[in-house]
């Protein structure tokens, strides 16, 4: 499961979004103004990230029986 950590620059100038997939990869959004835009890209990344998960799973086994 991917994990999401909304944290301040060191700098006191804006928020960043850190992320671990669940495959241990890790990465770093940059360039949130305020920590409740870090917390709506958040949310609207793991919407996407679910219905994505979810065409996998029920989309494309359909798919690949009609080839």
């Amino acid at each position: 499961m991917t994990t999401y950590k909304v944290a301040g620059h060191v700098d006191q100038t804006g928020f960043h979004v850190a992320i671990v997939g669940s495959n241990g990869a890790r990465q770093t959004i940059l360039g949130f103004d305020t920590e409740a835009a870090a917390r709506a890209w958040i949310a609207q990344d793991e919407q996407l990230t679910n219905a994505a998960e979810r065409f996998r799973r029920l989309v494309l086994p359909v798919a690949q029986q009609s080839l």
